[in-house]
């Protein structure tokens, strides 16, 4: 599956729109790798090497197609978006709670790997939904107030700097409350139809995001006391 449009956009330069179809066909072929042969790729498209492929790269990622970031512990990865992603809109690669690397492919900043470590000792507080000892945070970077992650951790500084690690831009704590894993959850499922991707959000049409987020939170722990 290609995105059409990518296809389609005239404004790509005919070996660009080529090199995205060879690009998302080798993905597929390697049950979605996002390791590629760049040599080989560009002998497909009909280049010399992959040097000569960096050009109509720069294209694709421009318009949101391929994306080209670093990953901790992977250093720079390039993968194919099957639908165009602003670069805007693309997050950081943000380290793993748990082991320090890369958990773009896991959940909850947590790694695929430590995931299913996890699985096998959920914590009761999870398990049951009951309160726990973590705090829920609102960040946003300072290059982007309106975009920002709802998240839980249980030291909040230490989460700040390991956010800052994968961001070129200021990252700003914006708001912070007790509530664990709970009011995450909760949170979350509020505000899902602004979901960008992971625990990021769109507030852009939200006058003030910190008032919204507050406001959620305080009536879904009102509601938590009265019936715990």
């Amino acid at each position: 599956m290609v995105d059409a449009v990518t296809l389609l956009n005239q404004d790509l330069s005919p070996t660009a729109r080529l090199t995205y179809a060879v690009l998302t066909a080798d993905q597929q072929v390697a049950e979605g790798s996002d390791t590629f042969d760049l040599d080989h790729i560009a002998r497909v498209v009909g280049l010399a090497g992959s040097d000569a492929l960096l050009p109509f790269l720069a294209e694709l990622t421009a318009v949101g197609v391929v994306d080209k970031r670093e990953h901790h512990g992977l250093g720079l990865v390039l993968s194919v978006n099957l639908e165009a992603i602003p670069p805007a809109d693309q997050q950081p690669c943000v380290p793993c709670d748990d082991c320090g690397q890369c958990s773009c492919s896991g959940l909850r900043e947590v790694c695929q790997s430590c995931s299913e470590v996890r699985a096998s000792r959920v914590p009761e507080a999870e398990s049951t939904n009951e309160m726990d000892s973590r705090w829920v945070y609102a960040v946003s970077t300072e290059a982007d107030p309106q975009s920002i992650k709802i998240g839980v951790a249980g030291n909040i500084q230490k989460r700040l700097k390991q956010l800052q690690i994968g961001s070129a831009s200021p990252i700003v704590l914006r708001w912070q409350s007790p509530g664990g894993f709970p009011l995450e959850s909760h949170l979350h499922e509020k505000f899902t139809r602004l979901r960008i991707v992971g625990e990021w959000f769109n507030f852009q049409r939200t006058a003030d995001p910190v008032k919204a987020i507050n406001k959620a939170a305080r009536i879904f722990l009102q509601q938590y006391d009265a019936t715990h």
